[in-house]
């Protein structure tokens, strides 16, 4: 189910006090004033899906190492699924390229998506970014997805999570 919302916001982009999420698997600061939902049960599938303003949305997918698809396998995988809950909109012009980003303390490569998403008649350019962190018996896939107006005003944001985002 895809659900479209208007959010106010007491806070100018940057300017939200941050709290700490930590589940006993992966810890990241984010604005206090940005949602977090944890659902899935330990040992099986989980996600971690973090909201804010403007479309912006970072899901965190805690896969079983055994059976765990590649990140490029994900990716399209990923794009698939939300292109077929789209039903009152289009998404077209969708590439994927190779990005390199810090992720924590370290530099990783991932995969950066971009389309162009058709809602009402309008054409707003979204992108997402996927990473992978293989651990010894979990698999994290972290999607970072934002409209461009989205990025504009929450990229601080948006990095803030990335950079300090700790696996446990």
């Amino acid at each position: 189910m895809l659900g479209l919302a208007i959010q106010g916001c007491d806070y100018l982009p940057g300017s939200s006090p941050t709290v700490t999420f930590n589940n006993g698997i992966l810890s990241f600061d984010h604005p206090q004033s940005w949602e977090i939902d944890a659902v899935g049960s330990p040992g099986g599938l989980q996600f971690v899906m973090v909201t804010g303003p403007s479309s912006t949305e970072i899901i965190f997918q805690i896969h079983p190492k055994q059976g765990a698809p590649s990140l490029q396998e994900y990716a399209e995988w990923f794009s698939q699924e939300f292109k077929q809950l789209i039903s009152f909109g289009e998404i077209r012009d969708i590439t994927f390229t190779q990005t390199t980003k810090k992720v924590g303390t370290e530099e990783v490569t991932g995969i950066r998506e971009e389309f162009m998403l058709t809602l009402f008649g309008l054409e707003l350019p979204h992108s997402r970014e996927y990473f992978a962190h293989p651990g010894d018996e979990l698999v994290i896939f972290a999607v970072f997805q934002t409209s461009d107006a989205g990025h504009t005003l929450w990229g601080d944001s948006i990095r803030q999570i990335r950079e300090s985002l700790l696996f446990n």
